[in-house]
């Protein structure tokens, strides 16, 4: 596997990429719960622009209640 540097504009995508997709677990009324650098995957499309994947959904949790905010 080779390592390269990332450039700051890949890492601001990496983090809205990110932000965006807890949004959208959030938004179904699930929590994720086991957030770390091992359940996050990165790579890159046909564009060379990085891809954000998030893993390992094994201790998300749904919420029934309306009024929580998170």
């Amino acid at each position: 596997m080779q390592h390269n540097k990332l450039h700051e504009s890949q890492i601001f995508e990496i983090l809205m990429q990110l932000f965006d997709s807890i949004e959208a677990i959030h938004n179904t009324r699930f929590t994720f719960n086991d957030l770390k650098p091992e359940n996050i995957m990165l790579s890159m499309d046909k564009n060379n622009s990085v891809k954000v994947t998030m893993v390992d959904y094994g201790y998300a949790k749904q919420y029934k209640s309306k009024n929580v905010h998170i």
